[in-house]
């Protein structure tokens, strides 16, 4: 057998295994596991805060701190793109997860915090660090 078919196969019986859990308490949820890899840090920083399981989405709160407005910082428009990848390793080979991209307006936001949402599977189990990659909207 390949070895990426032994990484896939692994990987595949990883998330049978995270699906079938309950939900009870999720040491994947510890917020030392989120960080943020953030092509912005000139306009805002972001912390993160706390870590929200609704009913169909995983949210992460972002302590947010702006330097520049984001339409300053060589962005088009107040629109941010975030990418969510849990990283981890199956034989010593990095896998990189890719779980959603999407993204925010930070025009809308007044307040101390701003929102991610990391996962739209609530019971999905994360496997390694999880990186919220931001950077700027590309124009339309």
């Amino acid at each position: 057998m390949s070895k990426s078919l032994r990484i896939f196969l692994l990987f595949m019986s990883m998330v049978a295994v995270g699906a079938c859990q309950a939900n009870g308490s999720r040491a994947d949820l510890a917020i030392e596991r989120f960080q943020f890899s953030n092509k912005l840090d000139a306009c805002m920083e972001l912390k993160p805060a706390q870590l929200q399981v609704a009913g169909d989405h995983i949210s992460l709160l972002a302590d947010v701190s702006y330097h520049d407005s984001i339409g300053s910082c060589t962005c088009m428009s107040a629109l941010i793109n975030y990418q969510v990848v849990d990283e981890f390793q199956v034989d010593g080979v990095k896998v990189e997860n890719e779980l959603m991209r999407a993204f925010k307006n930070t025009a809308l936001n007044q307040g101390k915090y701003l929102s991610f949402i990391v996962s739209t599977e609530p019971d999905y189990e994360f496997k390694g660090r999880v990186s919220l990659r931001v950077s700027c909207r590309p124009a339309l």
